[in-house]
């Protein structure tokens, strides 16, 4: 999963969220990809991920993330969504599937307004 930087400092884009099997996994890696893995642990199994080489360190006080769905019938996005709205994550609304007009296939994209200290809670991060 790569979690991209938008030209808006406050927003992140998920990419790669197919390769995942279950939201659940999906939901770990989004969280070692914002907030790093335990720093307690020895530096030869900790992957902990930096990103202060972002724009003035902002990588981890974004509140929003996208994330897309490619096709109606995959169903990654929903899925998704679904998990972060059963956990309470934060909102999440979607803008329904339209016609990409790169591609000429339907692609959904929803936003997730991220609740850092529900997701902080779910994923046992304490640092």
């Amino acid at each position: 999963m790569i979690l991209k930087v938008q030209s808006c400092c406050g927003m992140r884009e998920v990419h790669d969220l197919r390769l995942y099997p279950n939201p659940a996994e999906a939901i770990k890696e989004f969280g070692k990809h914002t907030y790093g893995e335990d720093p307690s642990l020895p530096s030869t199994q900790a992957r902990r991920y930096d990103w202060r080489n972002d724009y003035r360190n902002a990588n981890r006080r974004f509140k929003y993330a996208i994330f897309t769905q490619a096709t109606k019938r995959a169903t990654y996005g929903k899925k998704f969504a679904a998990y972060i709205k059963k956990h309470k994550l934060g909102e999440v609304i979607s803008t329904g599937f339209n016609i990409n007009p790169n591609t000429r296939r339907s692609v959904g994209v929803w936003v997730w307004t991220v609740d850092h200290d529900a997701l902080k809670t779910h994923l046992g991060v304490t640092w």
